[in-house]
């Protein structure tokens, strides 16, 4: 039985999940050695390897599978160990911070629509990506856990699973809950207009000097007013605008993030807490600022290579432009970075007009 063609923005977990019910081949072990070649395969959500076997296997391409149906667009130009050769062709799964992350979701509103359009639901990648908790298609939350009983909905790590219409217990899934917080919505339309462009181009470094460009132009001011003190240190050359950027004024940015998306929100990120206070090492002669280990400081002053999660991006870019779709066009009129971010804008209403034509 060959494998079947994936639907719109269907996860290849939800592919192989297909190919189990059309073969009736359910064990784990037996899957992976008919898919890979392998018994040691196993469930993955984000980014499958040994894709240029499932080619064999089916009519899809390699470039159709990798870039229509896994996560690598959302998290290539942030994860420097993310080789193609080794999504093609490794033989084992790329366990690390990816599938933590991650976790099945679905949407009660695409799965009527998938019935009425396909005939079946399917896991989405859009539902599946870390952070997202709305629909952005739909604008209803998300269900990971039955909202009755509380039942997780779906267990990816031990089988492949189709998408639910039923908890455990019995209970209905297909009930909507509509959101009402903008910011949970605009964040997933963010986070589904990276995984469609992939980014195109702009990395860790261009996003790094982007931010360093728009928060010294917000702290200029700030530092020409600071009190009279500081200029004699700026004099005595201990300090700079650099310097009082990443300390003094960082707290004030950092505080009107979390004003401008609330505490809650940001809690409910798979982020590193934001972290206050001073630890002192060997009898107090060294010292270590907590917040320097704060996501927001990391990605904005730390070396690109230090900490590279599409999510933080995202949020910071929000925070500094309105929103992702904000920053590119931007990017396209006045930054010029590489000419990127007109080509994402390309590929963002293609992918668009054809999501049209499925909901």
């Amino acid at each position: 039985m060959m494998l079947p063609d994936g639907y719109p923005d269907e996860a290849l977990y939800s592919i192989i999940a297909r190919w189990q019910i059309r073969t009736g081949v359910f064990d784990l072990r037996s899957t992976s050695e008919l898919l890979f070649g392998r018994e040691s395969r196993r469930p993955v959500l984000g980014i499958q390897t040994g894709i240029a076997d499932l080619v064999e296997k089916g009519s899809m391409s390699a470039d159709e599978i990798i870039y229509r149906h896994t996560l690598y667009p959302y998290y290539k130009g942030f994860r420097k160990w993310l080789r193609m050769n080794d999504i093609l062709n490794a033989p084992h799964a790329l366990w690390t911070d990816l599938e933590r992350e991650l976790r099945l979701a679905s949407c009660p509103l695409c799965i009527v629509s998938d019935f009425e359009n396909f005939g079946e639901p399917y896991w989405h990648r859009i539902h599946l990506l870390p952070g997202v908790m709305v629909c952005p298609q739909h604008n209803v939350m998300l269900i990971t856990h039955c909202p009755m009983c509380g039942q997780s909905i779906a267990d990816s790590k031990r089988a492949y699973q189709l998408t639910p219409t039923y908890c455990p217990a019995g209970h209905s899934l297909l009930n909507e809950i509509r959101n009402l917080n903008e910011s949970l919505l605009t964040f997933a339309k963010d986070s589904q207009l990276v995984l469609f462009s992939g980014w195109n181009g702009i990395g860790a470094a261009d996003l790094q000097q982007v931010y360093a460009d728009v928060l010294t132009e917000r702290v200029i001011p700030e530092f020409e007013a600071y009190p009279y003190k500081t200029q004699l240190r700026v004099q005595r050359s201990r300090f700079n605008i650099g310097s009082f950027l990443k300390n003094e004024f960082y707290f004030e940015i950092r505080n009107e993030l979390i004003s401008q998306f609330g505490q809650e929100f940001l809690d409910s990120l798979p982020l590193r807490p934001f972290q206050e206070g001073i630890v002192r090492y060997r009898n107090q002669r060294y010292e270590h600022k907590k917040h320097h280990y704060d996501w927001l400081y990391r990605i904005s002053f730390r070396p690109i290579d230090v900490y590279s999660a599409p999510i933080a991006h995202i949020v910071l870019l929000g925070f500094l432009f309105g929103s992702v779709q904000n920053f590119f066009e931007m990017t396209a009129a006045k930054l010029e970075l590489t000419g990127a971010a007109s080509e994402v804008a390309a590929t963002m209403e293609i992918e668009s007009n054809e999501g049209d034509d499925y909901y």
